[in-house]
């Protein structure tokens, strides 16, 4: 489920319309929602990546690593994340990544 506004001055509607794209020629299943008003920064992938991080600490993993899209750096890196690898392109959806990761320990 992806959603954006367009009004949303932190990440242009452009973004989610080009991952929608990838997933689309990678045979993704998806639903895309673009709403005119309404602004960035609601909190819910941060709460989201919390819970996730939660619980990973719960099953003893030590570290999270993820490949990142290039757009979302800001976001992990807002949430502890460090950037760790080179930019590449996944197969899944041809979009520009980094690796990253982040300590469970708090």
């Amino acid at each position: 489920f992806l959603w954006h506004t367009y009004e949303d001055k932190a990440v242009p509607v452009e973004n989610s319309l080009q991952l929608a794209a990838a997933l689309r020629r990678a045979g993704v299943p998806f639903d895309l929602h673009v709403y005119q008003s309404g602004g960035h920064g609601l909190g819910l992938g941060s709460r989201l990546l919390r819970a996730g991080l939660e619980h990973a600490a719960a099953r003893s993993a030590e570290v999270v690593w993820a490949n990142a899209r290039v757009t979302a750096l800001g976001f992990y890196q807002r949430n502890g994340f460090e950037v760790t690898g080179p930019v590449f392109n996944t197969a899944e959806t041809g979009l520009p990544h980094r690796r990253i990761r982040t300590s469970t320990a708090t």
